[in-house]
């Protein structure tokens, strides 16, 4: 995504908004959309990335009702 694509994407879009401590300037997880927030709980499973699954599942499953977070790791 580029960076002029994800400024237009609103901060309450983001699991971690823009300027917070794990979001950092750019923000991470944005779940705009179902494809999205489905990359987002992909990418928060991996052990080496920012943030915890949990609260990546719970953002997503309150955005997205329909997406099955299941137990994640």
């Amino acid at each position: 995504m580029l960076l002029r694509q994800r400024k237009r994407i609103a901060p309450s879009k983001f699991v971690y908004p823009p300027g917070s401590r794990v979001g950092g300037k750019h923000g991470k997880y944005p779940i705009d959309t179902k494809a999205r927030a489905l990359a987002a709980l992909s990418y928060s499973a991996r052990h080496d990335t920012a943030g915890s699954y949990a609260t990546v599942s719970r953002a997503v499953k309150k955005a997205w009702p329909s997406i099955d977070v299941g137990s994640g790791r």
